[in-house]
């Protein structure tokens, strides 16, 4: 293809290439037959062949990869205002890298700052009244296997003042 991109995208390779001789996955537009553009990361490398100077070239096609990132930011960006336009206080479990988000509101509604509560799932836990936390737990694992169609509990959670509250949990 051929870089059609912004000027920007051309004088920032240019420049690296001026300064370094070099340049390393410069983010730019090219244009491929039939006029689609696509995005890709260039690296370029200028070299003496037969006593004339060069450029080698070298550029991978991230288009999905970048159409994938924004797909996923958008996705994010609809969950962050569902989350902060609803009254309720939202918690969500990443089991992949086990870090839990606790929403604003869910913080608020706890009586805490925003800075005062962690992601690890013992900052969820801890909260837990004594007597329901082996059913809370319980009642993830059934659902995590499975073996659980009810999408909806209900347990005490300690507020930062050290009193209890209930509340229903809803989870898939």
């Amino acid at each position: 293809g051929k870089i059609s991109g912004k000027p920007a995208e051309r004088r920032q390779l240019v420049e690296q290439l001026r300064r370094h001789g070099s340049a390393r996955n410069v983010e730019c537009s090219f244009r491929v037959k039939g006029g689609e553009v696509r995005v890709g990361l260039l690296s370029a490398e200028i070299l003496e062949i037969g006593g004339r100077p060069c450029m080698l070239t070298v550029s991978n096609d991230i288009t999905e990869r970048k159409q994938q990132e924004r797909a996923l930011k958008d996705s994010e960006e609809r969950y962050a205002l569902a989350a902060r336009g609803a009254n309720d206080g939202l918690w969500d479990w990443d089991l992949a890298t086990d870090r839990i988000y606790l929403s604003a509101r869910w913080k608020a509604m706890g009586g805490c700052a925003e800075h005062e509560i962690g992601t690890s799932p013992d900052e969820g836990f801890r909260r837990v009244h004594a007597m329901d936390v082996e059913r809370v737990r319980a009642t993830l694992s059934a659902r995590l296997e499975g073996r659980s169609a009810d999408p909806e509990s209900e347990d005490r959670s300690q507020g930062k003042d050290g009193s209890y509250r209930w509340g229903p949990s809803r989870g898939p």
